[in-house]
């Protein structure tokens, strides 16, 4: 268990959206975001970023890729956790 939270808390995961992309978040999460040189967000898939993202976005393939980034933070090791625990689950009810 603790690997697995350690794994969500230290994926460093971060995406780059372009203006398109990103229109309709506000301006004051725009201006707060880290952006390249030419003018697109790099945001996380902690929830501060996640949250108003997935809210305010116009472009659906946009929220489409950061919902697939977030739903899979910490992987492919927490994956593989869970078959492992799974499996001992099995084990232990047998």
């Amino acid at each position: 268990q603790q690997e697995f939270e350690r794994n969500l808390r230290d994926d460093s995961t971060r995406l780059v959206f372009t203006p398109a992309e990103y229109e309709g978040l506000p301006q004051s999460y725009i201006d707060a975001a880290e952006k390249d040189a030419a003018g697109n967000i790099i945001v996380s898939t902690d929830a501060p970023d996640y949250t108003p993202f997935m809210r305010n976005s116009k472009n659906a393939e946009a929220r489409r890729r950061f919902y697939v980034a977030y739903l899979s933070v910490g992987a492919p090791r927490n994956i593989e956790i869970l078959d492992e625990m799974s499996a001992l689950r099995r084990e232990l009810s047998a």
